[in-house]
């Protein structure tokens, strides 16, 4: 038997194979619920609920959250650290999905949101994703990791550097670098000032000399109150980050 002969034979057994699970366990579109014809199987979403997601079209500063009409915009001279956030959080089919990540234990809404997240990128960032040297994910607390079983915001980003290598764009994956030391209650129930107080000397920067001059994408699932990006961010400005660009899927 030749090389093309079990290359064929493998192709067709798993042409067989994927259309038997197809048949049997349809895939989901995860927002809309529906087994549509235009579905992304590998990103369970389909084309038409990417475009019906009321994208953000501008960009706002971390420090005060006034809009800003460009990524380039500053409200302050001296900030260098400005939020791109993808929809708004009212958009129930977002934050519902969101919410069945981090709570429900829906790891594969994680590849979702990547590709909302990916789109939105696509939309508004895609130039400036060329200065990006590292990309970091939003740290939990170990503890926390460990009483969910994952981060969500890292799975989210895992997936959405698998979509940024498809053009060709490489940097560095980073989950060393920023740790959460400070074990705090959960967020959902506090007020804004209760927020901030809580996540006080949350973060901690491990090898900071590589982040020195560097620009780095910030990622989260969602900004509330600001209070953990805000925190995050002023740890990484204590080390000399150049710039940071903070990502997330909605904004409350």
């Amino acid at each position: 038997m030749d090389i093309i002969t079990l290359l064929t034979r493998k192709t067709m057994y798993v042409f067989i194979k994927n259309l038997i699970l197809d048949i049997l366990s349809p895939s989901l579109c995860l927002l809309c619920k529906n087994y549509p014809p235009d579905l992304d199987k590998e990103m369970h979403i389909c084309t038409s609920c990417l475009k019906n997601i009321p994208w953000n079209s501008c960009f706002f500063c971390v420090v005060c959250e006034r809009r800003l009409p460009e990524l380039s915009s500053r409200c302050r001279s001296h900030s260098q650290v400005t939020l791109c956030s993808a929809a708004p959080y009212n958009y129930a089919p977002i934050k519902n999905l969101i919410w069945e990540l981090k709570f429900r234990n829906t790891k594969v809404a994680a590849k979702t949101l990547a590709k909302i997240l990916f789109t939105y990128t696509e939309r508004v960032l895609l130039k400036e994703l060329h200065s990006i040297d590292f990309i970091i994910p939003i740290p939990l607390h170990y503890k926390r990791e460990k009483e969910r079983g994952y981060n969500q915001s890292e799975l989210i980003s895992r997936y959405f550097i698998d979509l940024l290598s498809l053009q060709v764009l490489q940097p560095i994956f980073d989950t060393a670098s920023l740790t959460r030391v400070k074990y705090t209650e959960p967020q959902t129930e506090k007020n804004r000032d209760a927020r901030l107080i809580n996540l006080h000397d949350a973060f901690e920067v491990r090898n900071g000399t590589a982040l020195h001059d560097k620009c780095v994408l910030l990622i989260d699932d969602v900004y509330t109150s600001g209070a953990t990006m805000r925190a995050a961010a002023y740890t990484l400005k204590k080390h000399k980050v150049k710039r940071i660009i903070c990502l997330t899927l909605a904004q409350a």
